[in-house]
């Protein structure tokens, strides 16, 4: 009995173990899509549209349908913003344009251009912060951030036209406060013509009264760091000079009361109160009000904040993501070597975005080789990088997303807090432990028992 319930407390703690480890969700040699129309989908594949289309954000709604951008840095006329579909019939996953290929269409300012950042609210409406450039032009009115219910229809709409500028903004991600009722953006400031100098910055969207403000522009915690030359698997990103790309990653914490953000040519976290960018304006100065986290380990592209408190980045020098529970914008409690890798593989080439599964309390990730992707070295027919080009990994984390309610210990026995298998496992333990004590015992009184008889 005591040897099946010590294989029993085993296995409970297998399962813990490999629950938590990560795993590949999805992998890609090359995008393709659900075209209705066989000529159309063979165009694409004959003239090697694919070869331009690079999967980049990723959020996961309630009924837990993947959303993946594709933002059209090199074309990718198909669509921009889609969701994951697996035809059975052909035993594939393919990119479904959402709201439609028509709500995808290029050059058309109402429909989307170009899709990094996004991100999908409690309600499964989808925030879509269009970058309105396609191949490195700019389109007219494309700026803008569009809010669709979860069945595609256009709710709200956000012309970001004065806030931005054609040739030098370069909108890059979002976070939301819907109960402050706020969207904060960043602006990674990359000109289109790059002889031009960067002009990074933040945005603010009030939602109840609607206005929208530029701050921070050209401030140092929104510049790329001039001394960095961002180094993957030992080699540097652009051979010719160094990466140049202002604010980036981008977290809200769950209690809504602090902004997280980095230049992605930096290995510099920044934090700044959310109540002044709430009342800032254009002319506001608020350099003052920034405050210098520190050093992070690594430059990083996406950033995500959760319901316990808990920061992810990713971490693109180390081919990582990485994990620091309880962060607080307090810089003197910041420390580096705080931040633990919940994911590192040789396959988490660039991991790019990062979003949550609140109902499998997982954390998704896109790993796409950005650097290679828009140096053109990647292989479509032979993957250099394993098996595939693209990846799609998921953790489990016991975690939610910031969008939910901040977790406190004043709320009281949450699973969150201390999951069921860990109770489980302390269960067996104190059975096992208890099951051996009374064997011990009852050997003991059996080897008494017939001492006392032999004399």
């Amino acid at each position: 009995m005591a040897n099946f319930i010590l294989l029993l407390a085993i296995l409970c703690f297998h399962s813990a173990y490999s629950k938590s480890a990560p795993e590949i969700y999805k992998q890609f040699d090359w995008i393709n899509f659900t075209f209705s129309d066989p000529i159309v989908a063979s165009q694409y594949v004959s003239q090697e549209e694919y070869k331009n289309c690079m999967p980049a954000g990723i959020k996961v709604n309630s009924n837990e349908d993947v959303f993946v951008s594709i933002p059209r840095w090199k074309g990718c006329w198909p669509a921009t913003l889609n969701m994951l579909f697996y035809d059975k019939s052909i035993n594939k996953t393919l990119f479904q344009p959402f709201p439609s290929f028509e709500g995808n269409e290029i050059n058309k300012s109402y429909a989307l251009q170009s899709v990094l950042g996004f991100e999908i609210d409690l309600d499964d409406n989808i925030w879509a912060l269009d970058q309105g450039r396609v191949n490195n032009v700019a389109i007219e009115g494309g700026m803008k951030l569009n809010k669709y219910s979860k069945n595609g229809t256009l709710i709200d709409h956000f012309d970001l036209s004065n806030v931005t500028y054609p040739e030098y903004s370069f909108l890059n991600d979002l976070v939301l406060d819907s109960t402050g009722k706020f969207i904060y953006i960043t602006d990674s400031g990359i000109p289109i013509n790059t002889s031009n100098p960067l002009r990074p910055a933040l945005i603010v969207i009030n939602l109840a009264n609607r206005q929208i403000v530029r701050v921070l522009e050209n401030d140092t915690s929104v510049m790329p760091d001039q001394s960095l030359w961002i180094t993957i698997n030992h080699q540097r990103v652009n051979q010719d000079s160094p990466m140049e790309t202002g604010a980036d990653g981008i977290a809200l914490s769950c209690d809504k009361k602090t902004l997280y953000y980095t230049p992605l040519t930096s290995r510099t976290l920044y934090a700044i109160n959310t109540k002044v960018l709430q009342t800032a304006t254009s002319q506001s100065n608020l350099s003052e009000y920034v405050i210098k986290l520190g050093y992070k380990l690594s430059a990083s592209d996406g950033l995500i904040c959760s319901q316990n408190g808990h920061m992810y980045l990713t971490a693109l020098e180390l081919n990582a993501v990485l994990f620091q529970s309880d962060i607080t914008p307090n810089a003197e409690n910041f420390q580096f070597n705080v931040f633990s890798p919940i994911v590192n593989s040789s396959k988490l080439i660039w991991p790019d975005t990062l979003g949550f599964n609140n109902v499998g309390k997982e954390l998704f990730i896109v790993a796409n080789q950005l650097q290679n992707f828009m140096a053109g070295t990647i292989n479509f027919t032979n993957p250099l990088n394993g098996d595939s080009n693209f990846y799609i990994w998921k953790v489990y984390v016991n975690d939610r997303s910031y969008l939910e309610d901040c977790i406190t210990s004043s709320s009281g026995g949450d699973e969150d807090k201390f999951p069921v298998w860990a109770i489980v496992l302390v269960v067996v333990v104190v059975l096992v432990v208890v099951i051996i004590a009374v064997c011990a015992v009852r050997n003991y009184m059996q080897a008494r028992k017939k001492r006392k008889t032999f004399l």
